[in-house]
């Protein structure tokens, strides 16, 4: 029982704070390095770019962010307009790996034949894409072969 609660004067390692004395002190620090250890933990993926010139860029892209905006910030040139997935202007193909596209113009038919939008495409793991002209998947939308 003496080792049930935690005394008032011991602090966690991560937050220097006391811990308190209804809470068992190793559960309650090791929950907050845990906390602790997931904020400060990132998925990246490594994308491979080749952009419409051919030139090809490696991005390390965060959860959370697109591949355009990662692009734009390496100072890679894309043609793009509106970032949220409606113009058409970043059109890519998948040559391996795969996007989470929540928002966007595509269909489930486009995306299953490789098509992403870099303003709305999330990584799902290291990929490769290549930049296209946006007329070439207003063909395929619009199912012109």
């Amino acid at each position: 029982m003496q080792n049930a609660v935690a005394a008032t004067s011991r602090t966690c390692s991560t937050s220097g704070r006391p811990h308190l004395a209804v809470a068992p002190a190793s559960a309650a620090c090791a929950w907050r390095q845990r906390r602790h250890q997931q904020r400060s933990v990132t998925a990246q993926a490594s994308v491979q770019l080749e952009d419409l010139e051919g030139k090809m860029h490696t991005l390390e892209v965060s959860d959370g962010e697109t591949i355009l905006d990662v692009a734009l910030d390496a100072g890679v040139e894309l043609p793009y307009d509106c970032k949220m997935g409606v113009c058409l202007r970043c059109s890519a193909r998948m040559k391996s790996g795969k996007v989470d596209q929540p928002g966007g113009m595509i269909s489930e038919e486009g995306q299953e034949e490789g098509y992403a939008l870099l303003c709305v495409a999330y990584p799902q793991g290291d990929c490769s894409v290549q930049a296209i002209p946006e007329g070439e998947l207003v063909d395929v939308l619009m199912n012109i072969t």
